[in-house]
């Protein structure tokens, strides 16, 4: 399942408020697939782990201390691949809203998509 365009919205504009330490960035994670392209229920415990999401919030020194090359380039709106066991896990409940945010240091992103790719990552 891919995050849906509003869902990346409501969760960019409902965490402007809420601010990461150093180059840290916040991961709103894809869902993992519930059920098979033939349309059998996977259970919980042979889902496959989201490595992938959309940037919600930067670190408030991403900018500043960021100056390795391997972390440029990220902004809010991202589509990102990760390592699936990296960051730490942050419930939040917003305006009645649950997310599940990933917060995890900018060097731990591997790829950030280009326009057009992002199908794929569903």
């Amino acid at each position: 399942m891919s995050i849906s365009k509003k869902k990346i919205n409501e969760a960019v504009k409902a965490f402007q408020n809420i601010e990461l330490l150093g180059t840290r960035v916040g991961v709103l994670k894809n869902e993992p697939r519930k059920m098979s392209r033939g349309g059998i229920h996977i259970p919980e415990d042979a889902q496959e782990r989201a490595a992938n999401g959309v940037v919600v919030f930067l670190g408030q020194g991403y900018d500043s201390m960021c100056k390795d090359p391997g972390c440029r380039g990220l902004k809010i709106g991202s589509w990102v691949t990760f390592n699936s066991y990296d960051g730490v896990l942050h419930g939040f409940t917003i305006d009645d809203e649950d997310y599940t945010v990933l917060a995890m240091d900018a060097r731990q992103v591997y790829f950030i998509a280009k326009e057009g790719v992002v199908d794929g990552l569903g």
